[in-house]
């Protein structure tokens, strides 16, 4: 799948919602940045790595570079932010990253919808004059939108989401090739016991449960966006034979691999 690059070059763009363009494709694509869409009226729909949200207004969803993503049936206003990975940087890319570990958007109050069309304003007549303000009022909207995502589970230390983040991190890196709880457990500096407690009290998950979903996810990501026959797929995830590719395709979405590739729709 070809990454599609930010229209016009530069670190940031500001575009209307309602504005044509790749970015809003029907199709399952991926972007080379990181993509803010605010919603301000109308409706529709978008999948964010094969879930499905409602574009409403008020909402404001973070895609992150490298997920996969599409939209249709869309009949909304409001802005595309699209800006370059590298401006999330140290504790401002901890703090909003670990906000938005859980769902990728955020109901503003009116308030703080009001604060963010604002905003939205203000960058738009900046980033093509001043990169620094822009970056400074991008900023701003993401901590808003980001402290109104989540709050800390009960019980919950410091510092716990920054290590259920790097999980992921490590997982998306190496779950092609380590299907185990304990190669990622010791990369973490932790037993499998501490490590499956963090995960379930954090997201109601388990390690194994995680890895799974990442494995299903690349399954969806390589049926619906590559031309790879179902069996070189399958023997690229490290499936032993295609019996076993059929029944985890089957098993997670319902379909087997050749009807999910032809019947993926809205």
């Amino acid at each position: 799948m070809v990454f599609q690059q930010i229209i016009g070059g530069g670190r940031i763009r500001v575009l209307p919602l309602d504005s044509t363009g790749d970015h809003t494709s029907a199709l399952p694509h991926r972007h080379a940045f990181v993509m803010l869409l605010w919603v301000t009226e109308g409706y529709g729909r978008q999948e964010i790595d094969f879930a499905t949200y409602e574009l409403l207004p008020g909402r404001l969803f973070l895609v992150l570079q490298g997920q996969v993503h599409r939209m249709a049936n869309v009949s909304a206003k409001g802005w595309l932010i699209l800006f370059e990975e590298s401006l999330l940087t140290g504790n401002r890319r901890e703090e909003i990253l670990n906000y938005f570990g859980s769902v990728p958007f955020a109901d503003l109050s009116a308030r703080m919808g009001s604060n963010v069309d604002e905003l939205v304003g203000q960058l738009a007549g900046t980033f093509d004059s001043d990169i620094a303000m822009a970056e400074h009022y991008l900023m701003l909207i993401l901590l808003y939108a980001a402290k109104q995502v989540r709050q800390p589970e009960p019980g919950e230390l410091p510092g716990q989401m920054t290590q259920v983040r790097k999980l992921k991190e490590l997982i998306n890196t190496h779950f092609m090739t380590e299907q185990t709880v304990s190669f990622y457990a010791d990369r973490m500096c932790m037993t499998i016991t501490q490590l499956n407690t963090l995960v379930k009290r954090l997201l109601n998950k388990t390690v194994h449960q995680l890895l799974t979903e990442r494995l299903v996810l690349e399954c969806k990501i390589l049926l619906l966006t590559t031309a790879l026959s179902v069996k070189e797929i399958a023997y690229s995830l490290g499936f032993a034979d295609m019996a076993q590719f059929y029944k985890f395709v089957k098993k997670h979405t319902g379909l087997a691999p050749t009807e999910f590739r032809n019947s993926m729709n809205f």
